[in-house]
């Protein structure tokens, strides 16, 4: 599978504020990095660690609508703040712990929770500790069903 053409195929079904962005997908990351969602300017892309290109489909599905909605969800924030919300969204934890919960939440809202679930699944052996800082498959499924986007 076409990583691009699958994260173009999800812009367009459910993220309209990138539908007229290219967004790339490169390969790379390391250890428990798997992956990230940035923006440059006009630039957009996500770094996927080439072990997640190995998941089934579904899970990367969750990987990238979490991704996506990093993406849509940074193009809310004005220019003028955008560089103090980025240093303190990496140094502060408990700012990254709650903006990666409501990464999730959003990619929950646009109908991928299964999706989610099944990469939420998988999370705490694939980056560790860093798990805490996600919603859990349980917390995952609960929201969505909560939603009713458990379809």
């Amino acid at each position: 599978m076409n990583p691009e053409q699958l994260v173009q195929e999800m812009i367009q079904d459910s993220y309209p504020g990138l539908r007229d962005k290219k967004v790339h997908v490169y390969k790379g990351g390391f250890g428990t990095l798997r992956g990230m969602a940035v923006r440059i300017f006009n630039w957009y892309f996500i770094l996927i660690h080439p072990e997640e290109l190995r998941s089934p489909k579904e899970n990367l599905i969750g990987f990238f609508a979490h991704e996506l909605c990093h993406l849509e969800m940074n193009l809310k924030i004005p220019w003028s703040k955008k560089f103090f919300y980025t240093i303190r969204y990496w140094t502060n934890m408990k700012v990254f712990a709650k903006g990666e919960k409501a990464t999730d939440r959003c990619a929950i809202e646009k109908g991928y929770g299964k999706a989610l679930y099944a990469q939420a699944l998988t999370r705490p052996e694939r980056i560790g500790k860093n798990a805490k800082y996600y919603l859990t498959a349980a917390e995952v499924k609960a929201y969505a069903k909560r939603i009713k986007k458990w379809n």
